[in-house]
């Protein structure tokens, strides 16, 4: 897994915005777990995160947000401030990050 720094992420085209941690869901549909993270961000309508299926590694998936955000209960990650990386604002979040510390997670990187 890509650890990757803010510096990284600006080379790499991303711009950078804080947000919340509106809501948190862990459901099952087809056979595969899905995590979604509804954020809310100050200069747009709220940002709804892609289900991304997490089924072989959906412990690492859960660890690593509640690593970024601070937090030892999945539940208590909500309305948490973090930090979100994009390139385009219309594209889905796959970046989040520690609203102080130089730390994030890509779902992709999974």
């Amino acid at each position: 897994m890509k650890a990757w720094t803010k510096r990284q992420l600006e080379i790499a085209g991303y711009e950078f915005a804080d947000a919340t941690i509106e809501d948190v869901l862990l459901c099952k549909s087809d056979g595969q777990l899905f995590l979604l993270l509804t954020l809310a961000e100050s200069s747009c309508p709220p940002i709804v995160g892609e289900d991304y299926p997490i089924n072989q590694s959906a412990c690492e998936v859960i660890m690593r947000i509640m690593d970024v955000v601070g937090e030892s209960n999945l539940m208590e990650v909500k309305g948490k401030n973090i930090r979100i990386a994009f390139r385009e604002i219309t594209d889905p979040i796959t970046v989040i990050g520690n609203i102080i510390d130089d730390v994030w997670f890509d779902y992709r990187d999974i």
